[in-house]
């Protein structure tokens, strides 16, 4: 799968998405497009994203003004063209919200906010905005500007170039190794702080999928990041296994490039708890578990930043 397809496929995470295809027809292709219509709970508006292939190149312009032509039935949730509904993570719809969706002859999405009346999403005005996501890099004529500006739509093109920026911001800065049973306590936590303020990390859980190999996507991991953190706990410091091999692989690396990258969290353990499990590190500076995630999180991006 290409960079431009896997974000046009994650992207807008925090809406409520409905997935639908539109047939368009040209001198060479008659084909059916993937779009999504996305709803923001909390502005309470709707707006749209298309995902083209290369095959459109030459047609950007004719496929955009079908697009505009076609808002009407794109915009409505509930034709039988519906494909699917994707509903927002857990972690990002809105506080007291309930989604009631109804399949029968055709879809119908009942939005139920604790704090005011059931939203049909029908109703939603459209902001205007379409997110086109192409396999190539193009321009809109603007001829065909004209006429959008005047139908008070706005398209964002994200093609090739606009993948491999992000790709290249977002390319994990430091490895987070830890136990397993600190997932839920430290790690977790730590990971998505730091994901929040613009810090990009490998952490198994995020960078890993089914069918890969352990060894490599770590090794790999290790060897590609800039920093290792190393987050110290009584679990960490009593068990072997892989976080013993991610020490060491760390430790070998600072040897090999001759600079410090191990960043490490004491969390819930003693200078004496670390000597005995390493004295070299114990010479380390590092950060208390105290601090609290935020401020962690925060110092851990500023020693990034400060040596990048």
């Amino acid at each position: 799968m290409s960079n431009v397809k896997q974000i046009f496929e994650s992207d807008m995470s925090t809406t409520l998405t409905i997935e639908k295809f539109l047939r368009v027809q040209g001198a060479s292709f008659d084909e059916r497009i993937p779009f999504r219509v996305h709803y923001d709970l909390n502005a309470g508006v709707m707006f749209i994203s298309v995902y083209l292939e290369e095959k459109f190149s030459n047609s950007i312009d004719q496929l955009v003004a079908d697009i505009t032509r076609n808002i009407e039935f794109i915009a409505q949730p509930d034709p039988v063209a519906v494909d699917s509904v994707i509903l927002p993570g857990d972690k990002t719809l809105p506080s007291g919200y309930g989604i009631t969706v109804e399949n029968s002859d055709k879809v119908n999405i009942i939005v139920r906010p604790q704090d005011g009346k059931n939203i049909n999403l029908s109703t939603l005005p459209f902001s205007g905005r379409i997110f086109l996501y192409t396999e190539f890099d193009c321009s809109i004529s603007p001829n065909v500007l004209s006429i959008l500006d005047k139908a008070t739509v706005r398209p964002r093109i994200r093609g090739i170039t606009y993948a491999k920026k992000r790709a290249q911001k977002m390319l994990p800065k430091a490895f987070i190794s830890h136990d397993s049973r600190d997932k839920g306590e430290i790690a977790r936590p730590l990971a998505n702080a730091l994901q929040t303020i613009g810090c990009p990390v490998w952490y198994d859980e995020y960078s890993m999928q089914v069918g890969d190999s352990l060894r490599d996507s770590i090794e790999k991991g290790l060897k590609e990041t800039q920093y290792c953190i190393l987050l110290l706990s009584p679990n960490f410091l009593s068990k072997g296994g892989w976080p013993k091999r991610e020490y060491d692989s760390a430790f070998t690396r600072e040897i090999i490039e001759d600079r410090n990258l191990i960043l490490p969290i004491w969390h819930n353990v003693t200078a004496e708890d670390v000597y005995e499990y390493s004295p070299i590190l114990a010479d380390r500076i590092g950060l208390n578990s105290g601090l609290g995630i935020d401020e962690i999180a925060r110092k851990l991006l500023l020693k990034i930043e400060q040596d990048a």
